[in-house]
């Protein structure tokens, strides 16, 4: 059950809510993307990471939709949070695994 949790996690890490490039994508009217979380959540019920992502995701889309925040901004702090959470992942990874310099 950890390895799948590791699985999601990289996935989900590493696939932003909004898309880069030239034109924004609002991923918070994209349904496919809406079945894709909910789905992993179900998933990974313990894994307080993801459940943080998936909360903050769902309350700025609310925000987006009520027009109290705009995507941009939304973007902006999703990205920030899931970057903390990769480092934060990253550190425990490197704390339980043995030291290459002994």
């Amino acid at each position: 059950m950890r390895s799948v949790a590791i699985l999601v996690l990289i996935f989900t890490f590493f696939s932003p809510l909004w898309g880069y490039g030239d034109e924004e994508e609002n991923y918070c009217n994209d349904s496919a993307s809406w079945a894709d979380w909910e789905s992993k959540a179900i998933k990974v019920p313990a894994d307080l990471e993801f459940q943080t992502l998936h909360a903050l995701r769902r309350g700025l889309c609310a925000k987006v939709w009520e027009g109290t925040i705009s995507l941009d901004n939304a973007s902006k702090i999703f990205e920030s949070m899931r970057t903390t959470l990769i480092e934060k992942r990253r550190e425990e990874q490197m704390r339980r695994s043995p030291s290459s310099d002994l």
